[in-house]
């Protein structure tokens, strides 16, 4: 009886291009829905402080007597190198002490061995009397890459440093001597349109920046993220550490500062072919490390590494100390440790 709904009712080149109609849209389907599950989520990586904090505290009377803090974080071989802000008691005034950049090793990504000197010292009338702080670091074809910023006692600004052996830094002063205010810069460790990029702050918003060769960079005008009223970031946005790289997205981590001037963690995702455009954006700080007392330390992120198989999130703490952050089944297993 249903012979007249059968498919000899349907003209054939009609019936054909139903076909070809339902095939272009199943295979359009395939390809959203390959996209989407390829989206990334947010709050990403499911990250818990660990016991053992502080990972880095200040030690001495001289060059990291104030703060060790604030650590960049990238892997070679079998080891983490943790290049860190430390700072003396030598300041007054606004810039309160000559900041040095400090690195220190470890094998587990926890427990770390320090050297005895600073790697990267000021040298430079832009470094001076501030110093050098806030390192970010980036591996590429060989090449380290460590963004820090250059403090002359007012203002703060965005220069880069390069090495093939994490030791030995060759400078190349100021990225954008002509900008005023800037800090934070983050590169971005793989090209869009054939151009390297970074993130980077102008004490409010985040800015791009374009590259050819990783040395020279043109900023661009307009930023690319603002602080948002009423909210964790209210009152300014800056980059943490090199975006991750998911598919078409870069998960950009971030610290916002509220209207109080508290620091907060936040997650950004940015289109890499678009990288100016939003797609994503936290509504409330990173839920790991957020839900603490009022009392607990205010925490800047600062490095991220993915090691052993496991995720290691590093952060500053109250400009201070330094701490981590790890997976749930890592913080169990240290714990049965003990």
């Amino acid at each position: 009886m249903f012979k007249y709904l059968d498919r000899p009712m349907i003209p054939k080149p009609c019936y054909r291009l139903c076909r070809v109609s339902s095939a272009v849209f199943l295979c359009l389907l395939a390809v959203f829905g390959a996209a989407a599950a390829q989206q990334v989520r947010l709050p990403f990586l499911n990250l818990q402080p660990f016991e053992g904090n502080p990972i880095l505290r200040p030690r001495g009377t001289t060059w990291e007597a104030a703060a060790a803090c604030n650590p960049a974080a990238v892997v070679k071989d079998t080891t983490v190198y943790l290049f860190y802000h430390a700072k003396d008691r030598s300041g007054a005034g606004r810039w309160n002490g000559t900041s040095r950049i400090g690195l220190a090793t470890s094998v587990d990504g926890l427990h770390f061995v320090r050297e005895p000197e600073p790697v990267i010292t000021p040298t430079y009338d832009f470094e001076t009397p501030g110093g050098c702080a806030d390192p970010a670091v980036v591996a590429i074809d060989g090449v380290y890459y460590l963004t820090y910023n250059a403090f002359d006692g007012v203002h703060r600004r965005v220069a880069l440093a390069s090495s093939r052996d994490l030791r030995q830094w060759i400078k190349h002063g100021l990225l954008f001597p002509e900008a005023g205010e800037t800090s934070h810069g983050v590169i971005v460790p793989q090209q869009s349109n054939g151009r390297y990029l970074m993130y980077f702050s102008d004490g409010k918003n985040v800015r791009l920046a374009y590259s050819e060769n990783l040395l020279v960079w043109q900023a661009e005008a307009e930023p690319v993220m603002l602080p948002r009223d009423g909210k964790f970031d209210a009152y300014a946005v800056a980059p943490a550490f090199s975006p991750l790289i998911s598919g078409s997205e870069l998960v950009l981590f971030y610290n916002g500062l509220d209207q109080a001037r508290r620091s907060h963690p936040g997650q950004v995702v940015f289109a890499l072919q678009h990288p100016g455009q939003i797609l994503q954006r936290s509504e409330r700080p990173y839920l790991s490390l957020a839900a603490r007392p009022e009392n607990a330390p205010a925490i800047m992120l600062s490095g991220l590494v993915r090691f052993k198989d496991e995720y290691f999130l590093y952060y500053g703490m109250n400009e201070e100390t330094a701490g981590v952050a790890v997976s749930r089944e890592l913080a169990a297993a240290t714990r049965a440790q003990k």
